[in-house]
Protein backbone atom coordinates (compact mmCIF):
# COMPACT_ATOMS: atom_id res chain seq x y z
CA UNK A 1 0.00 0.00 0.00
CA UNK A 2 2.81 2.41 0.88
CA UNK A 3 4.50 1.70 -2.46
CA UNK A 4 1.34 2.88 -4.22
CA UNK A 5 1.84 6.31 -2.64
CA UNK A 6 5.42 6.40 -3.90
CA UNK A 7 4.46 5.48 -7.47
CA UNK A 8 1.54 7.91 -7.48
CA UNK A 9 3.84 10.66 -6.23
CA UNK A 10 6.43 9.88 -8.91
CA UNK A 11 3.77 9.91 -11.62
CA UNK A 12 2.26 13.21 -10.45
CA UNK A 13 5.74 14.73 -10.12
CA UNK A 14 6.56 13.60 -13.66
CA UNK A 15 3.37 15.12 -15.13
CA UNK A 16 3.99 18.38 -13.25
CA UNK A 17 7.53 18.58 -14.61
CA UNK A 18 6.32 17.89 -18.17
CA UNK A 19 3.66 20.59 -17.69
CA UNK A 20 6.28 23.15 -16.66
CA UNK A 21 8.47 22.24 -19.64
CA UNK A 22 5.54 22.55 -22.07
CA UNK A 23 4.46 25.89 -20.57
CA UNK A 24 8.02 27.21 -20.78
CA UNK A 25 8.34 26.20 -24.44
CA UNK A 26 5.01 27.92 -25.19
CA UNK A 27 6.42 31.11 -23.67
CA UNK A 28 9.76 31.03 -25.52
CA UNK A 29 12.20 28.42 -26.82
CA UNK A 30 14.97 29.77 -24.57
CA UNK A 31 12.72 29.45 -21.49
CA UNK A 32 11.88 25.91 -22.63
CA UNK A 33 15.54 24.97 -22.81
CA UNK A 34 16.35 26.91 -19.65
CA UNK A 35 13.93 25.01 -17.41
CA UNK A 36 16.22 21.96 -17.62
CA UNK A 37 18.53 23.90 -15.27
CA UNK A 38 16.88 23.90 -11.80
CA UNK A 39 17.61 27.52 -10.76
CA UNK A 40 16.25 28.77 -14.06
CA UNK A 41 13.14 26.65 -13.54
CA UNK A 42 12.41 28.53 -10.31
CA UNK A 43 13.03 31.87 -12.00
CA UNK A 44 10.65 30.90 -14.79
CA UNK A 45 7.92 29.67 -12.45
CA UNK A 46 7.95 32.82 -10.32
CA UNK A 47 8.30 35.25 -13.24
CA UNK A 48 5.51 33.54 -15.23
CA UNK A 49 3.32 32.50 -12.32
CA UNK A 50 -0.02 32.79 -14.13
CA UNK A 51 1.03 30.31 -16.81
CA UNK A 52 3.11 27.99 -14.60
CA UNK A 53 1.09 27.81 -11.38
CA UNK A 54 -0.97 24.77 -12.45
CA UNK A 55 1.98 22.53 -13.41
CA UNK A 56 3.98 23.82 -10.42
CA UNK A 57 1.18 22.86 -8.01
CA UNK A 58 1.01 19.41 -9.64
CA UNK A 59 4.77 18.98 -9.28
CA UNK A 60 4.60 20.10 -5.64
CA UNK A 61 1.80 17.62 -4.90
CA UNK A 62 3.91 14.79 -6.32
CA UNK A 63 6.91 15.87 -4.23
CA UNK A 64 4.74 15.98 -1.10
CA UNK A 65 3.43 12.45 -1.76
CA UNK A 66 7.00 11.17 -2.13
CA UNK A 67 8.03 12.97 1.06
CA UNK A 68 5.02 11.47 2.87
CA UNK A 69 6.01 8.00 1.69
CA UNK A 70 9.58 8.55 2.93
CA UNK A 71 8.27 9.78 6.30
CA UNK A 72 5.95 6.79 6.72
CA UNK A 73 8.82 4.41 6.01
CA UNK A 74 11.43 6.03 8.24
CA UNK A 75 13.24 7.95 5.50
CA UNK A 76 14.87 6.89 2.28
CA UNK A 77 17.30 4.58 4.13
CA UNK A 78 14.38 2.19 4.73
CA UNK A 79 13.99 1.80 0.97
CA UNK A 80 17.66 1.14 0.22
CA UNK A 81 18.79 -1.02 3.18
CA UNK A 82 18.21 -4.71 3.68
CA UNK A 83 17.40 -5.86 7.21
CA UNK A 84 19.10 -9.24 7.48
CA UNK A 85 18.94 -11.06 10.81
CA UNK A 86 22.60 -11.49 11.79
CA UNK A 87 23.58 -12.07 15.39
CA UNK A 88 26.40 -10.12 16.98
CA UNK A 89 28.00 -13.39 18.08
CA UNK A 90 28.93 -14.27 14.49
CA UNK A 91 30.94 -11.07 14.27
CA UNK A 92 32.99 -11.46 17.42
CA UNK A 93 35.03 -14.57 16.77
CA UNK A 94 38.34 -13.74 18.45
CA UNK A 95 40.27 -16.63 16.88
CA UNK A 96 39.46 -15.86 13.25
CA UNK A 97 40.48 -12.84 11.19
CA UNK A 98 37.61 -10.81 9.76
CA UNK A 99 36.62 -12.10 6.37
CA UNK A 100 34.81 -10.32 3.61
CA UNK A 101 31.59 -12.00 4.77
CA UNK A 102 31.95 -10.78 8.35
CA UNK A 103 32.72 -7.27 7.11
CA UNK A 104 29.55 -7.29 5.00
CA UNK A 105 27.59 -8.51 8.03
CA UNK A 106 29.05 -5.68 10.11
CA UNK A 107 28.06 -3.19 7.41
CA UNK A 108 24.51 -4.53 7.34
CA UNK A 109 24.23 -4.34 11.12
CA UNK A 110 25.53 -0.76 11.09
CA UNK A 111 22.78 0.33 8.65
CA UNK A 112 19.87 2.35 10.06
CA UNK A 113 16.81 0.28 10.89
CA UNK A 114 13.14 1.03 11.43
CA UNK A 115 11.23 -0.39 14.39
CA UNK A 116 7.72 -1.88 14.18
CA UNK A 117 5.97 1.39 15.11
CA UNK A 118 7.40 3.13 11.98
CA UNK A 119 9.53 5.36 14.16
CA UNK A 120 13.14 5.67 12.99
CA UNK A 121 15.77 4.26 15.28
CA UNK A 122 19.43 3.73 14.57
CA UNK A 123 21.50 0.90 15.95
CA UNK A 124 25.17 0.30 15.33
CA UNK A 125 27.10 -2.90 15.71
CA UNK A 126 30.33 -2.80 17.71
CA UNK A 127 33.52 -2.76 15.61
CA UNK A 128 35.19 -6.08 14.95
CA UNK A 129 38.57 -6.31 16.74
CA UNK A 130 40.98 -9.16 16.29
CA UNK A 131 44.03 -9.68 18.49
CA UNK A 132 46.91 -11.53 16.82
CA UNK A 133 50.53 -12.21 17.52
CA UNK A 134 52.38 -10.43 14.74
CA UNK A 135 56.03 -10.97 13.94
CA UNK A 136 57.96 -7.71 13.44
CA UNK A 137 61.03 -7.23 11.28
CA UNK A 138 63.44 -7.71 14.24
CA UNK A 139 61.91 -11.16 15.06
CA UNK A 140 60.31 -10.06 18.33
CA UNK A 141 56.79 -11.36 18.81
CA UNK A 142 54.31 -8.96 20.30
CA UNK A 143 50.54 -8.83 20.61
CA UNK A 144 48.78 -6.20 18.52
CA UNK A 145 45.14 -5.39 17.92
CA UNK A 146 44.26 -4.41 14.36
CA UNK A 147 40.90 -4.02 12.63
CA UNK A 148 40.05 -4.13 8.93
CA UNK A 149 38.51 -0.69 8.73
CA UNK A 150 38.78 0.24 5.07
CA UNK A 151 42.33 1.59 5.02
CA UNK A 152 44.16 0.41 1.90
CA UNK A 153 47.37 2.42 1.45
CA UNK A 154 50.77 2.52 3.17
CA UNK A 155 50.30 6.18 4.06
CA UNK A 156 47.40 5.11 6.29
CA UNK A 157 49.45 2.56 8.29
CA UNK A 158 51.41 3.24 11.48
CA UNK A 159 53.81 0.25 11.51
CA UNK A 160 55.15 -2.65 9.49
CA UNK A 161 53.16 -5.10 11.65
CA UNK A 162 49.94 -3.26 10.91
CA UNK A 163 50.71 -3.19 7.17
CA UNK A 164 51.41 -6.96 7.21
CA UNK A 165 48.14 -7.61 9.05
CA UNK A 166 46.16 -5.54 6.54
CA UNK A 167 47.85 -7.20 3.56
CA UNK A 168 47.13 -10.70 4.92
CA UNK A 169 43.61 -10.21 6.33
CA UNK A 170 41.88 -7.26 4.69
CA UNK A 171 40.42 -7.05 1.17
CA UNK A 172 41.41 -4.55 -1.53
CA UNK A 173 44.70 -3.39 -0.03
CA UNK A 174 47.17 -1.56 -2.25
CA UNK A 175 50.35 -1.99 -0.22
CA UNK A 176 52.40 -4.56 -2.14
CA UNK A 177 53.20 -3.04 -5.51
CA UNK A 178 55.74 -5.66 -6.56
CA UNK A 179 53.69 -8.64 -5.30
CA UNK A 180 56.43 -10.18 -3.16
CA UNK A 181 54.27 -10.41 -0.02
CA UNK A 182 56.09 -7.62 1.83
CA UNK A 183 53.94 -4.50 2.20
CA UNK A 184 55.10 -0.89 2.34
CA UNK A 185 58.76 -1.69 1.64
CA UNK A 186 59.80 1.92 1.09
CA UNK A 187 57.93 3.26 4.14
CA UNK A 188 57.48 0.72 6.97
CA UNK A 189 58.94 -2.71 6.16
CA UNK A 190 62.48 -1.77 5.09
CA UNK A 191 65.28 -4.28 4.69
Amino acid sequence: MHELILYAGLGILFFGAIGIIMTAFRTNVLWGLGVFIPPITLVYVFSHWQEAKGPFKTLTLGALLIAGFAYMNGGMAAITTVNTPVSHSTLSEPDAPPTAVSQVKATILAAPTVDRMNQPSVSFAPPVHVTRKVSTSNSNVKSASFTCDGRRHCSQMTSCAEAKYFLKNCPNTKMDGDGDGIPCESQWCKG
